[in-house]
């Protein structure tokens, strides 16, 4: 698979896991800790979408704040998300788990915000899907 074809499939997946996260709202029991992992896990495939795009392999984290880091390398303008990401970065997989953990209604609706702003500026600056 090509560089902008694995771009492609990325977003792809991103913008799946955003809308899984919405339609978590929709639900009669909503599982804030899958609603957020979802929005975390947009974001870390939109990172490494806009690092493909760039021909750079990225590194295997699930740390925004370095994937974020590695697209500022290339484009400083990611300086913009540092604050999406390091709020979105504590969703990541182990918060799946984790009942002492809590996340407040607020919250949650932050980070589907902030992840669709991750999402959408990666999606401006490759201007492609």
């Amino acid at each position: 698979m090509d560089s902008k074809e694995e771009y492609r499939m990325l977003m792809r997946i991103a913008k799946k896991d955003l809308n899984y996260a919405k339609h978590g709202l929709t639900m009669d029991e909503i599982f804030v800790e899958g609603v957020c992992h979802h929005c975390q896990q947009s974001s870390e495939k939109s990172l490494k979408a806009f690092l493909i795009f760039n021909n750079i392999t990225y590194r295997f984290t699930h740390d925004l704040e370095t994937l974020c880091s590695d697209c500022q390398e290339i484009d400083d303008t990611f300086s913009a998300l540092n604050n999406h990401c390091y709020f979105l970065s504590r969703f990541s997989s182990g918060i799946r788990y984790a009942d002492t953990f809590i996340i407040t209604e607020e919250d949650m609706q932050k980070a589907i915000k902030l992840a669709e702003e991750v999402f959408n500026f990666v999606k401006e600056k490759t201007q492609c899907l």
